[in-house]
């Protein structure tokens, strides 16, 4: 749909806007979407579609993670059931939560130098294997794997010099 908006002022001058375009997906768009807001503390809010009235909410803060400062760098496990959430500045930890009841499947954490995740800033931007068996973590030694399912290590420094923003692709 392209549309154009008029009005009048009380000249009785009518003003005119640029034609904007509306597009409507041919199904119906379900699920939320999950997003990091810069405001105190930082947090992750969720929208869910297809609800009428839905309003986004608050789904994970310092109050409800084991963050202290900031919670933000998320990535979703590509069957949506699981989220991974690195925390605090520099990040330092790391929390993978059931999606469905928020419950924290695990907490990976250094304070300084020991250790799964080696020293501070450890856990930047974890992200979720495509069968959720593994989850991994950037560091300055590199990209560092852990079971999905309890955070057990499995390897570490992988690329042997620092990296950050790990993705995994659809097939493994």
């Amino acid at each position: 749909i392209s549309y154009v908006l008029r009005s009048v002022d009380a000249s009785g001058n009518v003003g005119e806007t640029a034609a904007r375009a509306i597009t409507f997906a041919q199904q119906d768009v379900t699920g939320g979407v999950y997003y990091w807001t810069p405001n105190a503390n930082g947090g992750i809010n969720r929208f869910e579609f297809g609800v009428a009235g839905a309003h986004a909410e608050r789904f994970l803060n310092v109050g409800n993670t084991a963050g202290t400062v900031c919670l933000g760098c998320h990535t979703l496990s590509r069957d949506g059931t699981l989220i991974a959430v690195g925390e605090d500045t520099p990040t330092t930890r790391f929390e993978v939560f059931d999606i469905a009841t928020r419950s924290q499947r695990f907490l990976l954490r250094s304070m300084g130098g020991s250790g799964p995740l080696g020293g501070a800033q450890q856990s930047d931007f974890p992200a979720c294997g495509p069968d959720n068996a593994r989850t991994v973590g950037s560091s300055f030694a590199g990209l560092r794997f852990f079971s999905g399912v309890d955070g057990a290590p499995i390897e570490e420094g992988v690329t042997g010099a620092a990296a950050s923003m790990p993705d995994w692709s659809p097939d493994g």
